[in-house]
């Protein structure tokens, strides 16, 4: 049942974007339903390696008139409980996505060449002719790829 939750916890503290103070902050709530009746864990990252699973509750569905109100005192503030910190989470995994892109692509020097410099054949169809820019600085090499004639 925790199994998911604590892949969400792996992925989000193996960035080198989030110190290891906002990593033991995250909280990953899980729910497992059985039947009308289900539970709702939560667990943390208390240090590298070592996780705890602390027991919230239980959420059922109420299936009388008369227990209706559980649904506005248990089951309700439980549900908000995770979806705000999955949004929460959600929010933290897309910024780490998009800081690794910004600096794989401001390490990549591909973007700056032709693909057909790095001579990258899977890249293009056996049909198509490369193309090739010389170099942006007088002092490099110049390599001229063989499929350009």
């Amino acid at each position: 049942m925790l199994r998911e939750s604590k892949s969400i916890i792996d992925k989000i503290a193996e960035s080198q974007f989030i110190s290891r103070k906002e990593v033991s902050r995250i909280v990953a709530p899980s729910f497992q339903a059985t039947g009308i009746d289900g539970e709702m864990m939560v667990l943390r990252l208390v240090a590298p390696g070592l996780y705890t699973a602390q027991y919230m509750g239980s959420l059922s569905v109420p299936n009388q008139p008369a227990n209706l109100h559980w649904l506005r005192t248990k089951c309700v503030p439980r549900l908000v409980y995770m979806k705000k910190h999955a949004v929460k989470n959600a929010k933290l995994l897309t910024k780490i996505i998009n800081k690794e892109s910004r600096t794989k692509r401001r390490k990549s020097t591909t973007m700056l060449r032709s693909p057909s410099y790095d001579s990258d054949d899977e890249m293009f169809e056996p049909w198509t002719r490369g193309s090739w820019f010389p170099p942006s600085r007088p002092d490099e090499k110049i390599v001229v790829p063989k499929n350009i004639l």
